[in-house]
């Protein structure tokens, strides 16, 4: 890594000596990026903060546009010749659910109406037949981690961690990311940066095979000399993938909840259903999404919620049964879609990583204290600055990569929530929120939130 006198990452040298440089503007936004191929991306904001295009490397553009709570009305990915990629123009409630969207894209969903039936036992409400037609059985072991679904079996190790997958197999880093997965004898092992972002992937002889450059979000793939440019729709699932001759290579289309209502790829690759956040795909529907593997056949995590009851008194929901509103990349909260982390490092850093600290040695109220000490400075810094979001996201970057240090720690970003928590005096108000538990550690979990005069 390298800085610039702010603290923002000027540089960053992935494996193999390539070499990723960042840009900034006077407000210390991420402005654009360069990849080792001298690519150039660029992103421009309005006066508010918020992104209003990306102009990618291979000359194909997002742009966007917003109400005046900053909810997103419109998103447009295009071609240099104009010609549309992916379009979505939203129609909102009063409470800024989405209740209509009209829609062009690349890859027409294909699905028929059916009816799908679900029975419960009476001990625990677990899951226990799914039937549309032809009947699946469902077990459960005694953590409520899902054994079996139809002939899908599943194993799982001391921490929770999904170890076999339908006979692939997957090991893990002590900080939980994905290291190394075989599926069907092939190997492949996965190299992250330190906010644990995938920078790589490498076959068993540990040659890298793929890159992954990261910008405001997951941006390209790069594969020899060849770079491939990521267009997400509103939520962030993969719509298409363009080379750079702007041709479509691949796209995707989805149901709600992420079943796959058809693919046409060139280029497999893991990024598709809410791939912009980190999820990576698996067979039959399945998607690892850190915490927790979620299946998007019947819409529900296989595994209860890490931090219990927190999440809701569902512990197999995914994104609060609202999918079209919201996602739940990391398995463990439900957050709206309000823009990706943008690089940075930010005050406070190391009062955070005395909470980490603090928290793994079993000190929640030293824990706390340092967090709080934390989370006011950065606030400070944000309003001093006059860019509250970028405030935001940089606690978000700063939690991220100080993570590491503490292997048997997890923290988890949920972004800013509506005002549903009550706050002494001033009541409920819109919030940003953490998690932070121990992994593998049921309920070990410790929330932080601080009120924000901006909501969303």
């Amino acid at each position: 890594y390298q800085y610039d006198a702010n603290g923002n990452i000027t540089a960053l040298s992935y494996p193999g000596n390539k070499m990723v440089s960042y840009q900034y503007d006077a407000l210390n936004r991420l402005s654009g990026f360069t990849n080792w191929l001298n690519q150039s991306t660029h992103y421009q904001y309005d006066e508010a903060g918020r992104l209003l295009e990306t102009r990618n490397a291979n000359g194909t553009t997002t742009r966007y546009s917003y109400d005046l709570a900053n909810r997103l009305l419109t998103l447009t990915t295009q071609k240099s010749d104009g010609d549309i990629i992916n379009q979505q123009q939203f129609t909102l409630d009063l409470n800024g659910n989405r209740i209509s969207e009209t829609k062009v894209q690349p890859q027409a969903p294909t699905e028929q109406a059916k009816t799908i039936n679900y029975s419960y036992n009476a001990q625990k409400n677990r899951l226990t037949e799914i039937s549309d037609g032809s009947t699946q059985s469902v077990s459960h072991d005694v953590e409520g981690q899902t054994q079996s679904k139809g002939s899908t079996v599943y194993q799982f190790n001391s921490r929770h961690q999904v170890t076999n997958l339908n006979g692939d197999i997957f090991e893990y880093d002590g900080a939980g990311n994905r290291l190394k997965a075989t599926r069907g004898g092939v190997v492949t092992y996965y190299i992250y940066d330190a906010a644990n972002n995938l920078l790589a992937e490498a076959n068993a002889s540990k040659q890298i095979t793929r890159y992954y450059v990261h910008g405001a979000d997951l941006s390209q793939m790069i594969e020899g000399n060849q770079a491939y440019t990521y267009h997400f729709d509103a939520i962030g699932s993969t719509i298409a993938i363009t080379d750079q001759g702007q041709n479509i290579v691949n796209q995707y289309a989805y149901s709600p909840y992420g079943r796959d209502l058809g693919k046409a790829e060139t280029r497999p690759q893991p990024f598709t259903y809410v791939g912009q956040h980190g999820v990576m795909a698996e067979q039959n529907d399945h998607y690892y999404m850190r915490a927790r593997y979620y299946d998007a056949d019947i819409g529900r995590f296989i595994s209860e919620d890490p931090i219990g009851f927190e999440g809701g008194i569902n512990l197999y929901a995914y994104a609060s049964n609202n999918p079209v509103n919201w996602v739940d990349p990391e398995g463990l909260c439900t957050e709206y879609n309000s823009g990706t982390l943008l690089r940075a490092l930010v005050p406070g850093q190391m009062a955070w990583d005395n909470a980490i600290t603090d928290f793994a040695q079993g000190d929640y109220g030293g824990a706390a204290l340092n967090a709080a000490q934390m989370l006011g400075e950065q606030v400070l810094t944000a309003f001093g600055a006059r860019v509250i979001q970028q405030g935001s996201r940089g606690i978000a970057q700063g939690i991220n990569e100080s993570v590491n240090a503490v292997r048997s720690v997890r923290v988890i970003y949920h972004g800013t929530h509506p005002a549903h928590h009550s706050f002494p005096i001033i009541g409920k108000q819109p919030h940003l929120q953490w998690t932070i538990y121990r992994q593998g550690v049921k309920k070990s979990h410790l929330n932080i939130r601080i009120p924000v005069p901006w909501g969303r």
